[in-house]
């Protein structure tokens, strides 16, 4: 999936529910912007329904406000059981080890 396809399924998709972002192909030629900015708007907290062999539901938070609000609530929000989602034996880009 090139840029220009990626921000076009952003538009073509008609209904947010079926978005899979553990789906590589959305992230092919980088972050899928056009996709994230319509999810902020009509859905900023997705149930992602996974449909990669081993990856578990999750839910994404697209709204930055949203995000600062549940990072500073540990005993509310937790992602304790499952983490943050990586490739195993990946390394984690310096620019999100920045805040740990």
């Amino acid at each position: 999936m090139t840029v220009s396809s990626a921000s076009s399924a952003a538009l073509a998709v008609g209904d947010l529910a079926e978005v899979d972002l553990s789906d590589p192909a959305w992230f092919a030629q980088g972050p899928p912007h056009a996709l994230f900015a319509r999810m902020r708007a009509e859905a900023p907290v997705h149930h992602n329904i996974s449909r990669q062999l081993g990856i578990p539901n999750f839910w994404s938070i697209t709204r930055a406000a949203d995000i600062e609000y549940i990072s500073k609530q540990p005993s509310l929000f937790s992602s304790y059981n499952h983490g943050i989602m990586m490739e195993e034996n990946s390394i984690a880009p310096w620019t999100s080890c920045a805040t740990w």
